[in-house]
């Protein structure tokens, strides 16, 4: 498999990195667009690999 980098952080010791497809530098697409419901944000991204993941933001 071939990727790109697409970040590559300093943490000040341990480095966060991201890779990306050559072909989809997206990277991700998302199902659910962030929704606000109540107290809490959500959306869905699929990772182009078969995976749905949701992310929770807890507002205020």
């Amino acid at each position: 498999m071939i990727v790109s980098r697409h970040h590559d952080i300093d943490m000040g010791g341990p480095r966060w990195l991201t890779v990306v497809s050559p072909d989809d530098p997206a990277g991700v697409t998302f199902t659910q667009a962030p929704t606000t419901m109540g107290p809490i944000t959500t959306a869905v991204l699929d990772d182009t690999v078969g995976n749905l993941i949701q992310l929770i933001h807890r507002d205020g």
